[in-house]
């Protein structure tokens, strides 16, 4: 399978962004869509932390209900987000099991990414958290 070249212009945001993000944000964590009543997954902060510009670039809005989803480039994003420079598809997936299944904190998250480059391990699905991810 080859993997899709993606620009790093057509991001949401930075790597860096998004691991500091969830690293300190205070927002509620969901789980199961991006964005719902106030709650965001851990793919839901990208769009949340995305520049007025990238907003603008993308025709990207919020559409309300009782759920919110993302219109980004005329596509609407409820679970997913479009592909990043820095995400792969197999990372993306990690992510939402991580933070669905597995029920892992934000923080948690970007620890993980921080110590695997976002790289599924065999393991880390067989414990709740896995030893480097232990938030300080």
């Amino acid at each position: 399978m080859t993997e899709t070249i993606v620009d790093p212009a057509n991001d949401l945001c930075t790597l860096e962004e998004w691991l500091h993000d969830l690293e300190t944000t205070d927002a509620e964590q969901g789980e199961g869509l991006l964005h719902n009543e106030g709650a965001f997954c851990c793919l839901g902060r990208a769009c949340e932390i995305s520049d007025s510009a990238t907003r603008s670039r993308f025709g990207y809005t919020i559409n309300g209900g009782d759920w919110d989803s993302y219109t980004i480039n005329g596509h609407v994003w409820d679970t997913r987000i479009p592909q990043q420079s820095w995400m792969n598809q197999d990372q993306q997936s990690a992510c939402v099991s991580a933070n669905d299944i597995l029920g892992w904190s934000l923080k948690q998250i970007a620890l993980w990414w921080r110590e695997t480059g976002g790289a599924w391990k065999d393991d880390d699905s067989a414990r709740t958290v896995p030893d480097f991810v232990q938030p300080s």
